[in-house]
């Protein structure tokens, strides 16, 4: 309140609508200074200390700008806007973009991360190579013997097939997502939107040991998606509270059987959630199936 009223130190009257919207916003933009704030002293060692009279020193400014420009720096990597050329040649003029079929799907989900979603079914890739960081981690762990034969001929299929990996790697996710039934589709679309699991005590690998071999093969493959776009975010700082990227494995199992047939009590047995998480759960995987189902066939 004393941030939202600023220097009127009257802490007693009764709080207004544009105050408690000030109050959030400001709120929000704290919590960004100190992700920022807290990234900057990883990378250039500030202690704590240090970091703290920063934090109290440092004014508070709105960067929701700079958050924008971060996401449109993912949505470029992604193909999914792309820069328009200016016919005058005037450098000057204000920067324009074309949306491309990927951003129209990516517009067409009402998703906390479509973009993430979008990718997860294949559908678009790092165009650009702004994940390349990544394949150079891979390559030097190779050489170390860190991965198996399969994945090292993925690493050099890039340059066997002139075909750029993160493209390559979609087109394979996508296949594999051709050999799914439908009621495991709707499984592993559930790991994508699941918004925490509140489910059974059980580790992520006793739920991947639950699912098919090939929603197993699936899941491995998106882990190679999901890589890409954290790495890509994290390279323009976009802020992950927005753009959160996860793979949720406690639902796919419950989803996946729902799907299938199974009856409310099997559900409840087999999730371990509460009846109202359960159908939150349900719901969520529902209606995230019913957009992705009305996307363009490209």
């Amino acid at each position: 309140l004393q941030l939202a009223r600023g220097n009127d130190q009257d802490l007693i009257s009764t709080v207004n609508p544009i105050e408690l919207c000030r109050y959030a916003k400001n709120a929000v933009i704290s919590n960004r200074k100190r992700r920022k704030q807290s990234n900057l002293s990883l990378e250039e060692g500030i202690d704590e200390s240090s970091l703290i009279a920063q934090l109290s020193s440092v004014e508070t400014v709105d960067d929701s700008w700079e958050d924008m420009l971060a996401i449109l720096n993912v949505l470029q990597s992604y193909g999914c806007i792309t820069a328009s050329s200016h016919d005058s040649g005037d450098k000057s003029a204000p920067e324009s973009f074309k949306i491309t079929t990927a951003g129209e799907d990516v517009a067409m989900l009402g998703l906390d991360n479509s973009l993430w979603v979008l990718v997860a079914m294949g559908g678009a890739w790092d165009v650009k190579g702004d994940s390349s960081k990544l394949d150079e981690f891979k390559t030097a762990m190779r050489d170390f013997d860190i991965f198996d034969d399969e994945h090292a001929n993925d690493i050099s299929q890039e340059t066997e097939n002139s075909i750029p990996l993160p493209q390559s790697e979609a087109a394979t996710l996508i296949s594999l997502l051709r050999s799914l039934e439908p009621s495991e589709i709707a499984g592993y679309v559930s790991c994508l939107i699941a918004d925490g699991f509140r489910g059974g005590n059980g580790s992520a690998l006793t739920y991947f040991q639950n699912l098919s071999s090939t929603q197993q093969r699936v899941i491995q493959n998106s882990l190679a998606s999901l890589e890409r776009l954290v790495e890509v975010q994290n390279k323009f700082s976009v802020d992950e509270t927005c753009s959160k990227v996860q793979l949720e494995l406690g639902t796919c199992e419950v989803v996946t059987a729902w799907a299938s047939g199974c009856s409310w009590n099997e559900a409840l047995e087999i999730s371990g959630l509460a009846p109202g998480d359960l159908v939150r759960t349900l719901h969520r995987a529902l209606d995230a199936l019913r957009q992705i189902g009305n996307l363009k066939y490209n």
